[in-house]
């Protein structure tokens, strides 16, 4: 009888055993330590599970961590972010998650300085959204020494990507902004006319007046001719509403009185 007992436990155990071994193994779900500072990973992309986990690179190690814990990370202070790896940040850029893009263009930006180096090598990617928000992150984390390349970038071929830049281009206060500028409202695309006309008149420059109605003779589109009114009333002052023979006649009558700053 005790044989038979024996030999009856041995095969329960056994097959608790097997149906351990059976079981898929769990990845661990690290629970963020961030007031110790040990952070050290990016949001790379989500599982394939149903319950959209997201994958967090820390010390070298995959980990998993739930959607809603994101927010910690975005709550946690500048210097936190700068911890993390910011070439994991571009390459998640162009991640097939909208989720991990807006993160990682959020963290870039929110970065500061350290992200430069990265963001210098993102504006040579060929993947346009990694170009778009490497970009859109430069334009809150200006970086003066990148001017260059992100002036390389105003001719590219696609239009968001030549907006962005012109954006990014304007943020670094370069002495040629009007020119360019000026260059940029003569472009195909209607959104990198809008944002040409903004960066005209963040210069506040009153040679711009001369560039504005040049461009109403041939503008169509009924939200720019309203931008570029609204534009001339700041720069000048005057309070012509949308009638462009007004602004025309005063400009004529006033040009020169007006630069001399009369």
């Amino acid at each position: 009888m005790t044989i038979a007992w024996t030999c009856l436990v041995c095969l329960l155990l056994g097959g608790r055993e097997s149906a351990k071994k059976e079981e898929p193994p769990k990845v661990p779900v690290h629970r963020l330590d961030l007031k110790s500072g040990c952070l050290r990973g990016i949001l790379l992309s989500n599982s394939e599970t149903s319950d959209k986990v997201w994958i967090l690179e820390l010390s070298g190690k995959i980990t998993r961590m739930e959607r809603s814990r994101i927010s910690w990370l975005e709550k946690e202070g500048d210097e936190r972010v700068c911890n993390l790896p910011a070439m994991a940040l571009v390459e998640g850029l162009d991640a097939e998650e909208l989720e991990v893009q807006d993160t990682c263009e959020q963290l870039l930006t929110r970065m500061g300085d350290p992200a430069a180096e990265a963001l210098q090598s993102a504006l040579k990617s060929k993947s346009r959204e990694t170009l778009r928000r490497s970009l859109r992150a430069l334009t809150k984390n200006v970086q003066p020494k990148l001017r260059s390349s992100i002036a390389s970038l105003l001719s590219h071929a696609d239009e968001h990507v030549r907006k962005e830049a012109l954006a990014a281009y304007g943020a670094t206060r370069p002495k040629d902004l009007l020119e360019r500028s000026r260059k940029a409202l003569r472009d195909s695309s209607a959104r990198v006319r809008h944002e040409a006309i903004a960066q005209i008149e963040s210069t506040k420059d009153l040679r711009a007046v001369d560039s504005l109605l040049e461009m109403l003779e041939d503008e169509d589109e009924r939200s720019l001719r309203m931008q570029v009114f609204a534009s001339l009333r700041r720069l000048t002052g005057r309070r012509l509403g949308q009638d462009e023979a007004a602004w025309r006649a005063w400009w004529t009558n006033h040009r020169e009185e007006v630069m001399l700053g009369g």
